[in-house]
């Protein structure tokens, strides 16, 4: 039922985004996404991509996108697996492209970098989905209307505090990134690479 809910409203929301996502991934490549959820990215991805990991700790969403596998042809090629990113090691996922979308903001900072570091040395390059500082007093309410009901608000109010995805990157030595504006203007995308 979750992944259904999610399918039908955030989902198509950020779809405009997960498509400025895909086109940032090479074709032919191997991708892990983390916090994945319902594994919509995945799907979208599957005909551009060799092969595709999504974790995510939801065993509601995790079986929801495993049986959308099964449903569908010409998805053979992902894989979905059930895992607390934050506790548990997941060293033996060395892929081309690491995607984290929306997941920051959860958890606590320092889970963040802790967790953003493990992510960034996945893979060669990262791509990270996360909320920037609102430019004004409208986007600031409806950030804080998206967000205050949630289990997760105090973690937000951290990671607003420490500068939102920005101030996550800025703290993580040895990166370089790019930004991309979304048509949501909270909502930016970066493109990050190690320093050689």
């Amino acid at each position: 039922m979750k992944g259904i809910v999610k399918a039908n409203t955030v989902d198509k929301y950020l779809r405009p985004i997960r498509h400025q996502i895909i086109e940032l991934i090479e074709p032919n490549t191997s991708v892990v996404e983390f916090g994945c959820g319902n594994g919509d990215l995945l799907f979208k991805l599957s005909t551009k991509i060799r092969s595709g990991i999504g974790l995510d700790k939801s065993t509601q969403l995790i079986s929801y996108a495993r049986k959308r596998k099964e449903e569908e042809e010409q998805v053979s090629k992902l894989d979905f697996r059930i895992i607390n990113l934050v506790t548990e090691p997941f060293t033996d996922l060395k892929k081309d492209y690491s995607i984290a979308s929306l997941l920051f903001h959860i958890l606590t900072w320092r889970e963040s970098i802790d967790l953003l570091k493990k992510i960034i040395d996945t893979s060669e390059i990262t791509i990270v989905c996360g909320f920037s500082s609102p430019r004004n007093l409208k986007q600031n309410m409806l950030l804080w209307l998206d967000q205050r009901f949630t289990n997760h608000y105090s973690n937000f109010r951290n990671y607003k505090k420490e500068g939102f995805t920005e101030g996550l990157l800025n703290s993580i030595q040895g990166i370089k990134y790019s930004r991309f504006d979304t048509f949501d203007p909270v909502i930016k995308i970066y493109k990050i690479t190690k320093h050689k």
